[in-house]
């Protein structure tokens, strides 16, 4: 292998993530993103008006972006790279570009056997109380277990991952934000958690990068194509319909755990569920048999 090749071919998928949204992006057959961000600097240089998205790109130093990650403990994950997850191969131009990774598991181990939970970042107790016993249950089933690593108090993503941790499985918490970065005390305290108990950080995008709505949606899909099936717990937003469609769009199994029909909470699942996109589970082992059925 090329290491100077290698690493410029790391470089070039950061800054056109950063600067683009990764799913617009599509190469010319048998061409490299280095390749790619090299045409642009031709072009830029050959005094060929810049669009932004040229600015952009040029102006991110995806090298630097590494060194970062790597100080910090971060890799970047690319689909040449024998830890790039099985899960990801069949997506061709929907699958990201590259993933960054924190923690002691390899990721492609790690999401052979994986299913996301998601749902709101303000879940009632019933939801919170769900998403802890599915996920353990799930963990003991050998499943890892993917969520949002964000509303550490409230939110159905770190009710996930407590949950699997506790059932001695492995917390996949995948952020909006970059894979390294300023976090609250809360926070910090369970992404230092997530680490501590054996999972693994997954984020599209690079060191201190801040969060934002379309990575938020960047996100839901990165949980989706990462796992076999996705749970949807709580949520009456338009925010968490992505999560279905995301789930409906790589092929992965669509379930939905019902809820009261008093909660608005409990809107989208349900619906979900009575139009027939999603299938109603109320055990791991029911997700588990739903997820198997998916390769």
């Amino acid at each position: 292998m090329n290491l100077s090749h290698d690493r410029d071919e790391r470089a070039a998928r950061i800054a056109l993530t950063e600067a683009a949204a990764p799913q617009s992006l599509r190469f010319p057959p048998g061409t490299s993103a280095a390749e790619l961000v090299a045409a642009m600097a031709d072009l830029a240089g050959s005094g060929t008006q810049r669009s932004r998205l040229f600015t952009s790109v040029l102006g991110y130093d995806g090298h630097r972006a590494l060194d970062e990650g790597w100080k910090a403990g971060a890799r970047y994950v690319i689909p040449t790279d024998a830890e790039w997850p099985q899960a990801l191969a069949g997506l061709g131009g929907q699958a990201p570009l590259g993933l960054w990774v924190r923690g002691d598991a390899r990721l492609a181990d790690a999401t052979e056997k994986a299913v996301a939970m998601a749902g709101s970042m303000a879940a009632s107790d019933y939801g919170r109380y769900a998403a802890t016993h599915l996920s353990e249950g799930l963990a003991q089933l050998g499943y890892t277990v993917i969520a949002a690593a964000a509303a550490p108090g409230s939110g159905i993503g770190a009710a996930t991952l407590r949950g699997c941790a506790a059932g001695s499985g492995t917390p996949v918490g995948v952020l909006s934000s970059g894979i390294t970065g300023r976090a609250t005390p809360p926070v910090q305290r369970m992404l230092d958690s997530i680490l501590s108990n054996g999972g693994l950080l997954v984020s599209s995008y690079g060191p201190g990068t801040p969060t934002g709505l379309a990575k938020n949606v960047q996100r839901t899909s990165a949980m989706a194509a990462l796992s076999r099936a996705v749970t949807l717990l709580e949520g009456h937003s338009l925010k968490w319909e992505v999560a279905a469609r995301a789930a409906e769009r790589f092929d992965r199994a669509l379930l939905a755990v019902p809820g009261p029909i008093t909660s608005q909470l409990s809107d989208l699942p349900n619906e979900l569920i009575r139009q027939g996109r999603a299938r109603a589970v109320t055990s791991a082992t029911n997700i588990a048999a739903r997820a198997a059925t998916r390769p």
